[in-house]
């Protein structure tokens, strides 16, 4: 039912470890966790796309059956991206490069494969199942926590008006610190930038 909303109701949509990540491999700092969300520029839009965000991400339920559809089709994918010579040697090399406890290193395609494999396997059982279901539960607490959360909004903000409100039940009622870029901060980047 979520996927449904999020394609009915917003442009696109997508996650990633770092800027520009896969299912196998980290983008640009990849630190960072990015849940994206384009949405039309119209206060109703907009609103709802940040509760969707809340829906997917804080509010929706895990059951084991979901979780084995998914694992199964990254198994699937893993098995499909092993066909391709370059892939698998991108995936060797950073097995070399990358030290072990880095996001590089824990979503290399041969690590992720074994992952996915015991996550399988972990969830033919109820007693382990329900063990896979409360580590995910604790990695969504701490990656929503919103001491962790980080909020970019591109869009004009005169058309849509209020922009933070929509935020206040996604966080728990509490903004971050002031990191939000005016207009008039806007126009003075661009007035900057054009004497440089």
């Amino acid at each position: 039912q979520l996927v449904t909303e999020l394609q009915e109701k917003s442009v696109n949509y997508g996650n990633s470890l770092g800027v520009g990540g896969g299912n196998f491999s980290c983008g640009a700092f990849s630190q960072v966790a990015m849940f994206t969300l384009k949405a039309r520029n119209t206060p109703e839009s907009y609103q709802s796309a940040v509760g969707l965000l809340r829906d997917v991400l804080i509010s929706s339920k895990f059951d084991a059956e979901r979780l084995r559809v998914a694992a199964k089709n990254l198994v699937a994918d893993v098995s499909e991206m092993k066909r391709e010579g370059e892939v698998i040697a991108q995936a060797l090399l950073r097995e070399k490069i990358y030290r072990e406890g880095s996001n590089h290193h824990a979503c290399n395609l041969i690590r992720q494969h074994r992952f996915l494999s015991a996550t399988l396997d972990a969830l033919d059982s109820v007693e382990s199942s329900s063990r896979v279901l409360a580590e995910i539960e604790e990695m969504r607490g701490v990656l929503t926590d919103p001491a962790n959360v980080f909020c970019q909004v591109v869009a004009d903000a005169f058309k849509l008006g209020d922009v933070k409100s929509p935020w206040l039940s996604f966080l728990g009622g509490t903004l971050p610190g002031p990191a939000s870029t005016t207009p008039a901060s806007v126009s003075y980047a661009r007035a900057f930038h054009k004497e440089c």
